[in-house]
């Protein structure tokens, strides 16, 4: 079958990014609007430590969860509308994620399975 010698992989000299693609001003319809700068080195400390405590709470104290996704937004995000614009693409991609995995629900993986492929 071919496959029993193993692949060395590339040699090191190979950009991440190609050549060939362009990434001048414009290209994509975000470049417009700058990211926020990064957080502080102690962005994730408060949401760590709610979520710690949730945890070991073995999920009954939920208003450990509530604060830690808070303190995850402010602290590790900036704020609201620093998150919104950061987790842009998350909530598609998150939205797909939840319809696929509620038809699977509903149909079974090997209808949706058929369904996609046949």
């Amino acid at each position: 079958m071919g496959t029993s010698n193993s692949n060395s992989g590339q040699k090191g000299n190979t950009p991440l990014v190609p050549s060939w693609v362009d990434d001048g001003p414009g290209d994509n319809p975000g470049d417009d609007k700058p990211l926020p700068p990064p957080g502080d080195r102690d962005r994730f400390r408060y949401p760590r430590k709610e979520f710690t405590d949730y945890i070991k709470s073995s999920g009954r104290n939920s208003g450990s969860l509530h604060r830690a996704a808070s303190n995850y937004v402010r602290h590790s995000l900036g704020g609201a509308s620093n998150a919104s614009q950061r987790l842009g693409a998350a909530k598609s991609s998150s939205t797909r994620l939840i319809s696929v995995l509620g038809s699977i629900s509903a149909n079974g993986l090997k209808c949706n399975f058929r369904a996609a492929w046949f």
